[in-house]
């Protein structure tokens, strides 16, 4: 399962789609969700107290509490058991939201920024990949760094990069800097 989305939401009801894996060998998909709160865990993502079954890629679930958050994601299920559940859709079940406030879901930063060589101009990093990321997004690196002694947050300088690596030209000798780097989807394919 991949690409899931949210297609409509009205003031009771959404409507899901998903883009399948392998389409012929997929018995049935599980979608399920439930309402939630500011309060959740970081392990409760995953719990649901509501499940709908569908034969397509696409399901309505309606009788939902206008105004309120909810929680969907989607498996797929055969004879040889189920997929890995999909991306988590968040939704505040409310036309007027969904037709006003719309946004791209983003990914988690990348981690393990390590110098990995380095001259007297220059240095050289490499990361890795953010941890929460979908498969299929186009991620552009932008790598953010400063003289620890710059006068100013505005000398801040960033360069951009679609590897997970970078090398940091033109620097002063004898200078200590700040580096970080954050990542943008550029692209959902």
């Amino acid at each position: 399962v991949r690409d899931f989305k949210a297609i409509s939401v009205s003031d009771d009801k959404v409507f899901l789609a998903w883009k399948a894996g392998d389409v012929g060998k997929t018995a049935h998909y599980e979608v399920f969700y439930r309402q939630t709160t500011n309060l959740e865990e970081d392990d409760e993502v995953f719990n649901s107290d509501k499940q709908v079954n569908s034969k397509m890629p696409f399901v309505k679930i309606a009788g939902l509490e206008t105004g309120k958050m909810y929680r969907f994601f989607v498996v797929a299920r055969n004879d040889k058991g189920t997929s890995l559940p999909s991306s988590i859709v968040t939704l505040n079940v409310s036309s007027a939201a969904y037709n006003t406030n719309q946004k791209n879901g983003a990914t988690s930063p990348p981690h393990q920024l390590e110098l990995d060589s380095r001259s007297s101009t220059w240095l050289e990093f490499t990361w890795n990949p953010p941890a929460i990321s979908h498969p299929e997004d186009v991620l552009l690196y932008r790598i953010h760094f400063v003289a620890v002694n710059a006068s100013s947050a505005s000398d801040m300088i960033t360069a951009e990069s679609e590897l997970t690596t970078a090398r940091i030209l033109n620097l002063k000798p004898a200078t200590q800097y700040a580096v970080y780097v954050t990542s943008v989807i550029v692209r959902n394919e």
